[in-house]
């Protein structure tokens, strides 16, 4: 059952991180003409007219929303993580969620970072590494300070 609650708050956090995130990205998007303008003096492989300002203008609008989605999945990924820490080590559980939290920042920002990179877009992931790490660590605080209470109610009644 402790793998359930790992996840469980990996996936809460991940979705708060995500929602942060998705709002972030519609307050920052560019508008279509920037994007092509980019493409334009970036891309080698793709001519810039073979691509549709409609379906171009549709993904800029779901990008907020697909942010959440994969941020909760990798909630749920790094939740697991969490637990597997928490069972390896002998660190507290707010300790092995910081770790972990840690981790998914790390895989957000340096390879923004050493592949180049924009500043906004290296600042937009770790402001989501460090929103999810915050989040997992509150519920683990929360949780698990709850079921430590609660287990030595049981002992001290049965």
């Amino acid at each position: 059952m402790a793998e359930n609650q790992y996840i469980r708050n990996g996936a809460i956090a991940g979705f708060v991180s995500g929602i942060v995130t998705g709002v972030l990205t519609y307050l920052t998007m560019p508008s279509v003409e920037e994007v092509l303008r980019g493409l334009e003096k970036t891309s080698y492989v793709i001519p810039v007219t073979s691509i549709s300002q409609g379906y171009l203008a549709l993904a800029l609008r779901f990008s907020g929303i697909i942010v959440v989605v994969v941020m909760f999945l990798l909630g749920i990924l790094f939740g697991w993580l969490h637990e597997y820490i928490d069972s390896r080590t002998n660190l507290k559980t707010r300790t092995t969620a910081l770790l972990s939290g840690i981790v998914l920042t790390a895989l957000l920002t340096i390879p923004n970072i050493a592949m180049g990179g924009s500043l906004g877009k290296t600042l937009l992931n770790f402001i989501s590494g460090i929103t999810y790490t915050i989040v997992l660590v509150l519920l683990a605080i929360f949780y698990w300070s709850k079921e430590e209470s609660m287990a030595s109610e049981k002992s001290e009644w049965y």
